[in-house]
């Protein structure tokens, strides 16, 4: 099913018998294709429901397919959006988390134009909302006014996962992504002078065709220099269509993983850093998701740490919790108050 029909797949299986031929229904995405978003309802055991609030993309990265397979930026309606929220609070969901592939560019396509801002602004109404946080967003989209309402604004995470791909310029233009190191580099440093406690994520690709040792260790040196809190590192796969699938400079699958491994233990030391910050120190709002045997609860703070709390706990109600340990093996602190209602003090 191409992206058109995929939430319509309930109704295909209906058609289909153990006889049948298979099914492949994957229409050319023409640049009037509506914004599609499935009814609420879709979670189920879960403290976190995802809200998605723009499809499509209107950039070219070399290496991406995302523009071939799901077209052009297409944003919800804000009424919709808002109706939606309004469903999955009636359903007891304390966080919503907004997704798209390219939330940054949320509004630009609608008419009056609006941007993912005026969005917030209109989901913080929502009465009975407790958490929002917002997915993968790129750096030239992260305007002074997002960092500003973030820093203000109790109920949104602060929290922050923005792409760099990669830390040398010459490999970013290779690339055709929108921004170069400089750029990325002033962002996060203005993210974290404003709001402290933020937890700060990044995607890096390695064994980009053309990258050299020299642009590698531009790379790494970025990410050990910055207030980075944690890495998803991938290696470069190229994909059919794309410029960059037949760019000179391919790199070897030894070389690949060589850098990929120098990155997972930077990742290691990033999350170790930024999690023992919170040692002792100001509470977390953790959000309890599961119990597990031994009298141990796990839960996610506002600012993206996975905790492991002594005792078990209501699920789906937010704790108050203060770190003791950090290590390689979790984040473990115990709770000092129980009530579900804390993130409206």
């Amino acid at each position: 099913l191409g992206t058109v029909n995929k939430f319509d797949v309930l109704n295909y299986l209906t058609e289909i018998t153990k006889d049948s031929n298979p099914l492949q229904l994957v229409p050319a995405l023409p640049d009037s294709t509506p914004f599609c978003n499935p009814e609420v309802g879709y979670f189920t055991n879960r403290t976190r429901a995802f809200l998605k609030i723009q499809e499509g993309c209107d950039m070219s990265c070399s290496y991406c397919s995302v523009p071939l397979s799901r077209g052009r930026s297409r944003s919800g309606l804000p009424e919709q959006l808002v109706r939606h929220a309004q469903k999955l609070v009636e359903q007891s969901f304390k966080e919503i988390v907004l997704t798209g592939v390219h939330i940054g560019a949320y509004g630009h396509d609608l008419h009056p134009r609006t941007n993912l801002v005026q969005l917030l602004k209109k989901l913080l109404a929502v009465p009975g909302l407790e958490r929002i946080r917002l997915s993968s967003i790129d750096p030239n989209e992260i305007s002074q006014e997002l960092i500003e309402l973030v820093a203000r604004e109790n109920r949104i995470c602060p929290h922050f996962h923005i792409p760099l791909q990669s830390g040398d310029d010459e490999i970013l233009q290779r690339m055709n992504r929108s921004y170069r190191v400089a750029r990325f580099r002033q962002v996060v440093n203005q993210i974290t002078q404003r709001i402290p406690e933020v937890n700060i994520g990044t995607d890096v690709i390695v064994g980009f065709p053309g990258e050299t040792d020299r642009h590698f260790e531009n790379t790494y040196r970025l990410l050990e220099e910055l207030p980075i809190g944690y890495l998803h590192v991938f290696s470069f796969s190229p994909r059919p269509g794309t410029p960059a699938a037949s760019f000179t400079g391919q790199i070897d699958q030894s070389t690949k993983k060589k850098r990929s491994q120098e990155l997972h233990r930077l990742n290691t030391q990033k999350k170790l850093a930024f999690a023992s910050k919170f040692i002792g120190g100001s509470l977390q709002q953790v959000l309890v998701e599961r119990n597990h045997s031994g009298n141990m609860a796990e839960g996610l703070s506002k600012n993206y740490l996975r905790v492991f709390i002594d005792g078990n706990y209501e699920f789906n109600q937010i704790v108050l919790v203060q770190i003791l340990q950090v290590g390689t093996d979790g984040i473990y602190g115990k709770v000092v108050k129980e009530n579900s209602r804390v993130n409206a003090d």
